[in-house]
């Protein structure tokens, strides 16, 4: 299934005067093994930015692509961005999230470089503005400070796997 095709209803047009979703649902499922690139594509040399980030998230692994949010205990929001800007091409994420799902919000999404990555609140930080969008794991979709029902919220204390696809060439992001 293409993107095109994707009937997820995380898919937003991304220009700054409008975004739309559709009501299909999907449900969060856990990944089979990752599958090697497909033909003529390959692996992107991006990691977590070491200096966009909040002073509540700790990179670790190879490549610095593992983050860890709040290690002791959390009084805020934290984020962190990439260091590949997503222009005109298609990203494909697999995000593995760890048994630890609870809290206010856990949020996956993309943002511009305008998007907040700390505040010393509990706040849905992803789709705060225009500037992201994002779910979070009680399953609301977020975009300009408005969310939307997306699907169940994921299982408390289970760890879960998703995907993400950014199409910069249509302006879509996409989930399943």
């Amino acid at each position: 299934m293409g993107a095109s095709d994707c009937p997820c209803p995380f898919r937003h047009h991304m220009s700054s005067s409008s975004s739309t979703s559709s009501s299909a649902s999907c449900s969060l499922q856990p990944f089979p093994p990752p599958l090697p690139p497909l033909k003529n594509s390959c692996e992107d040399r991006w990691c977590w930015s070491r200096r966009e980030k909040s002073h509540e998230v700790r990179l670790y692994g190879p490549k610095f692509r593992t983050a860890h949010f709040h290690l002791n205990w959390s009084n805020g929001t934290a984020g962190v961005r990439g260091t590949r800007l997503l222009n005109q091409g298609r990203y494909n994420w697999e995000i593995r999230v760890s048994q630890r799902v609870f809290g206010t919000s856990m949020m996956f999404g993309i943002g511009t470089l305008k998007a907040r990555l700390h505040v010393d609140a509990f706040v849905n930080l992803l789709g705060e503005d225009e500037h992201s969008w994002g779910l979070s794991h009680k399953g609301l979709l977020w975009h300009d400070g408005k969310w939307t029902q997306y699907t169940k919220m994921f299982r408390k204390n289970e760890a879960t796997s998703f995907g993400l696809l950014f199409d910069g060439v249509r302006g879509t992001l996409s989930c399943w």
